[in-house]
């Protein structure tokens, strides 16, 4: 019961959060955030998280979450990527 409390305030967190920042235009979407998420990556491997704010403990979390999404759309974004090849995208 805890854990989906804290996984429905992290959601909206992130969604209060987003509302605030200007999103990314639809049509660099994903390439600005795989930018984003491979520099994230690299600071997890590199050990550069010894020191996170509360705030930033709090986005690793979401981090996590949102991975585990993510991994569970693994279908519907190969669905994706073979419609828009077969497109000739």
């Amino acid at each position: 019961m805890v854990i989906k409390q804290v996984r429905f305030l992290l959601r909206q967190l992130i969604l209060t959060k987003n509302k605030k920042i200007m999103g990314n235009m639809s049509y660099c979407r994903f390439e600005n955030t795989v930018r984003a998420m491979q520099d994230c990556v690299n600071a997890i491997r590199e050990g550069e998280t010894d020191d996170l704010s509360s705030y930033e403990t709090v986005a690793i979390e979401q981090f996590l979450l949102i991975a585990h999404e993510i991994t569970a759309l693994e279908n519907n974004i190969e669905h994706i990527m073979e419609m828009n090849y077969d497109n000739g995208n």
